[in-house]
């Protein structure tokens, strides 16, 4: 056996990958600094208790954990770094006055590979807008600053998804893990009609919020569509080139999102650049987004400093 073989899913990066990772970590932080988002920084481990408390407990499947020698008790390396920050702002900044904007950066470790090049070492940077309750406007903020800051690379051919992850909820009929299994396939043969039609609006933005003007769904589910196509003006009147999509069924990853989520997607890079939704933090309401740095620095030109002759 090699020694000097790497863990599956970890790698060494060479002085290109490295720059190219640092260039693009240091230009989207200063463009959310720009935008009034102050910077946070959080540890790599926490206690499981912390950890997994509230929307971090749909985190701990793919989470590292150790045994911490000093206290004994079970510790766990961070697999996102979005539901530190929502500890964060429920301790410490618990009585910071709102709306709270906060940005950060980091490695996250998983305990098993979520995107196409089996990586379980990401670099993520992100944003979390905090206030006291929902309101479109925020998350068309956080939505078109996550496109903007993807441009600044130099990335082309932009496409954000937009979501209404706990949708299938609101509609009165029976979710089984047959119908989850259906809902992933989009079979919309064997799914209940009125999921059938939303698979079926799904698609460009402006053509999905047309086709369901009309239709027969609960109350609370048609606020939540209304919710994400006021999102979706916004997102429109901001004149940011990108392609909108829909996908009113979509929850794969949104697992503490809740009324709006989204991802964002370049055409010719295989993995999400990101992703980003609403969520709650006890009594407060927050959305943002986090970028894989991984999935596209390859892709994009660097400036940096010339050197010294």
């Amino acid at each position: 056996m090699n020694k000097y073989l790497l863990p599956p899913g970890f790698r060494d990066l060479l002085p290109d990958a490295a720059e190219q990772e640092y260039f693009c970590t240091t230009s989207l932080i200063e463009n959310f600094y720009k935008h009034g988002y102050r910077l946070v920084a959080t540890p790599l481990v926490e206690f499981e208790e912390s950890l997994f408390e509230g929307a971090g407990k749909a985190l701990e499947p793919r989470t590292l954990k150790l045994i911490d020698p000093q206290s004994q008790k079970t510790l766990g390396i961070r697999a996102d770094i979005t539901t530190q920050v929502s500890r964060l702002i429920s301790s410490r900044l618990s009585k910071a006055k709102l709306p709270l904007k906060l940005c950060y950066t980091g490695d996250i470790i998983r305990s098993y590979a979520l995107n196409t090049r089996g990586q379980r070492q990401l670099k993520q940077a992100g944003v979390e807008f905090v206030d006291k309750k929902p309101n479109p406007a925020a998350d068309a903020e956080i939505a078109i600053l996550a496109i903007e800051s993807l441009a600044k690379l130099g990335l082309k051919n932009l496409t954000i998804d937009l979501n209404t992850p706990n949708l299938i909820e609101k509609l009165g009929v029976k979710i089984n893990d047959e119908t989850k299994k259906l809902i992933e396939k989009r079979d919309i043969s064997n799914l209940p009609p009125v999921i059938a039609e939303l698979i079926k609006a799904s698609g460009s933005a402006e053509k999905s919020f047309t086709a369901l003007k009309k239709a027969k769904l609960p109350k609370t589910a048609l606020e939540q569509i209304e919710y994400c196509r006021q999102v979706y003006e916004k997102i429109k009147k901001s004149n940011l080139t990108v392609n909108v999509t829909t996908d009113f069924v979509e929850n794969r990853g949104f697992e503490y999102h809740e009324i709006f989520s989204f991802s964002i997607f370049a055409r010719d890079i295989r993995d999400e650049l990101g992703r980003g939704g609403r969520y709650e933090i006890n009594k407060t309401s927050a959305t943002g987004f986090t970028i894989y740095i991984n999935a596209f620095a390859e892709h994009v030109k660097i400036k940096l400093p010339a050197k010294k002759k």
